[in-house]
């Protein structure tokens, strides 16, 4: 079973002072991927809610059927903007339920939900 945090890193905190703490939620076999940020000021944490990568996956691959996304597994990875600032790259793995297994490149092998449904892993770029 799934569960917990992933990938939690220190990344400059958004006030420009300090750093925040930048993870993923992975609550169980229904996570989303989500990321999360705590800002941290003095004795004062602040949890600040950021995207899920099954929502950003799903949106990318035309509304595809996401059933469970683990993002963020190891660390977040700070990449220079050519315009200045600093993104944080992640890696994510989601696995596509239903008609979306046909529709997507998918991993070689397949399995089935109780109910019968097709799952597998996406495969694609």
């Amino acid at each position: 079973a799934v569960g917990g945090l992933r990938g939690l890193s220190a990344i400059p905190n958004p006030s420009g002072v300090g750093e925040s703490l930048y993870f993923s939620w992975c609550p169980n076999a229904n996570s989303r991927g989500c990321m999360a940020r705590v800002d941290i000021s003095g004795n004062t944490y602040t949890y600040a809610a950021e995207q899920c990568a099954a929502t950003l996956a799903a949106a990318h691959l035309n509304n595809a059927q996401v059933a469970y996304t683990i993002a963020n597994y190891n660390f977040a990875l700070p990449v220079s903007l050519p315009g200045g600032g600093t993104a944080h790259l992640i890696g994510y793995m989601i696995m596509l339920v239903g008609s979306s297994t046909t529709t997507h490149p998918v991993a070689m092998q397949a399995a089935w939900s109780p109910s019968g449904i097709v799952l597998n892993y996406y495969a694609g770029a």
